[in-house]
């Protein structure tokens, strides 16, 4: 190979590595986001039960409170 070729591709190795390592950094990014988004879904999932669940009491409660109303 002539010189030119062998720094052309030298060149472009570096450049390969440099994308390497930069695609790198930013898949640990993007892995550490996704676990908080993923905590942070749990966490909304487990608020959004609790929501419902006081929804689903308040209007027992008052439907509770309108029987008791219409037998009065």
């Amino acid at each position: 190979m002539k010189e030119f070729e062998l720094d052309s591709l030298e060149q472009e190795i570096d450049k390969l590595l440099a994308s390497h390592q930069q695609l790198k950094l930013e898949n640990c990014s993007l892995q550490k986001k996704i676990s908080t988004l993923n905590n942070e879904n749990v966490s909304l999932l487990g608020k959004k039960k609790q929501a419902a669940e006081s929804v689903k009491k308040l209007i027992l409660h008052l439907q509770d409170e309108l029987q008791c109303q219409t037998q009065q």
